[in-house]
């Protein structure tokens, strides 16, 4: 594989085969089939020049700098929480927070790539501990927390979708083509399963909008649950707070994990925040990478194998399976020479240089522009958001305040009534104690 020849790191890193043969349940033909059609897309999406360098937020590996700003912009967004019910790591999709001009088609796809990179270094290691165990858990407890730890290392990921959404008019038009071409990806290239929760809040619209949303709705529905079957469901809001409901009952999350345009706290500046500093660790873990490299390479190696065997024990039917995996990978390129012909169109055969594009400190004067447009774009957004949660607190207070008014204005005209009655009563008393005198 080219993959293996440019880029054995990041192969190995980024398309570890233990992952992918868990994904196709220990069937090793097919886990390699699916590791070649990794690497096909991948070098399509993301082209000859970085489909093999790492995927990273620091902008010279395989995002650009317009591909790390459209991921900052929040599509797609990783809540702060996992979801308490299920442990699995939930993925907010909302179209509305596309870039316009800027988060084209492919971009979206890389974005994906790299939000299915780090959830699968978050659950390499369990998943691999399920693996080495498998057959204890088989023979284990049937308990309800290991049966949903199961269901959490077979589905890592959980995809929040919001399709339909009242709350605003001027959002994209859902695009058929990037909907099947994603899903498809999804479901045939990454190495772990997900699922797919489709959200659709049509319930304040108006009159002549609902219409377009539910036709949207009955539309998402038949064409989502088409490609991906039973791993997703359909979630429409018929009255307010259904949707609220679920991502707090039936999911886990906490009021500060939901998004705030559902009714949560939850905002996209605080992603933006988490890009930011998976940004620094990244950087810090390729300058730590670089130093191991210079050290590793002016000192004697003679003692690698020996200690190699002895401080990192690999249980042998792991490491037999990564094996097999390699090898039937590198048969399986030979029936998919679609690869091979894209590669070799493409010049892929040239050595790469260490660094292809300039970084971030080095940028030509369009592509600060580009920059500086961009993160305007997201600021005025973050201002609207901010401007619209205020607006919607300020309007939760005055309708509390008109509440509480009404109260105190029945409460006014009950004392109004009691005090007449109590005039009344007063002035018949003094009535019958003049008569009687």
């Amino acid at each position: 594989l080219q993959a293996l020849q440019k880029a054995p790191k990041v192969c190995e890193t980024e398309s570890d085969p233990l992952l992918f043969v868990k994904r196709c349940n220990f069937d090793m033909w097919s886990a390699a089939k699916r590791l070649c059609l990794y690497w096909k897309e991948r070098l399509s999406i993301f082209g000859p020049q970085r489909a093999f360098l790492p995927l990273t937020l620091t902008g010279d590996g395989a995002l650009t700098v317009e591909d790390v700003m459209s991921l900052h912009a929040g599509y797609p967004a990783i809540l702060p929480e996992h979801a308490a019910s299920t442990g699995q790591c939930v993925v907010f999709l909302d179209r509305r927070a596309w870039l316009p001009y800027v988060s084209t088609v492919e971009r979206r796809l890389r974005t994906i790539f790299y939000i299915f990179k780090v959830v699968a270094e978050e659950f390499r290691p369990a998943i691999v501990r399920s693996m080495e165990s498998d057959e204890e858990a088989k023979n284990g407890s049937n308990s309800q927390d290991s049966k949903q730890q199961q269901h959490t290392l077979q589905y890592p990921v959980l995809f929040l979708g919001l399709v339909a959404h009242a709350g605003r008019t001027s959002y994209h038009e859902l695009e058929a083509p990037w909907v099947y071409r994603a899903l498809t990806l999804f479901q045939s290239a990454m190495p772990i399963k997900f699922e797919f929760h489709v959200l659709n809040m049509p319930v304040w619209s108006s009159r002549s909008k609902l219409e377009k949303l539910q036709h949207l709705i009955k539309w998402t529905a038949e064409y989502v649950l088409y490609i991906l079957g039973s791993s997703a469901e359909i979630h429409t809001e018929s009255e307010k707070g259904q949707l609220m409901k679920h991502l707090q009952v039936d999911i886990g999350l906490s009021l500060k994990s939901i998004p705030a345009c559902i009714g949560g706290d939850w905002e996209f500046k605080e992603f933006q925040e988490w890009c930011k500093v998976q940004s620094g660790k990244e950087r810090e873990l390729k300058t730590l990478a670089e130093l191991t490299e210079n050290s590793s390479s002016s000192s004697p190696i003679s003692t690698a194998s020996s200690n190699q065997s002895t401080d990192n024990p690999t249980p042998l039917s792991l490491a037999t399976a990564a094996t097999s995996t390699r090898h039937f990978a590198a048969a399986a390129a030979s029936s998919l020479d679609t690869v091979t012909a894209v590669a070799e169109s493409s010049n892929v055969s040239q050595p790469q240089p260490r660094r292809t594009t300039h970084s971030t400190t080095h940028l030509t004067k369009e592509e600060k522009e580009a920059k500086r447009k961009l993160a305007d774009v997201i600021k005025s957004r973050r201002k609207r958001e901010r401007k619209r949660k205020e607006f919607s607190t300020l309007k939760e207070e005055v309708a509390q305040l008109t509440q509480e008014n009404q109260s105190l204005q029945r409460d006014e005209e009950q004392l109004q009534q009691l005090l007449q009655q109590a005039q009344q009563l007063a002035q018949q008393q003094e009535e019958a104690s003049s008569n009687n005198s």
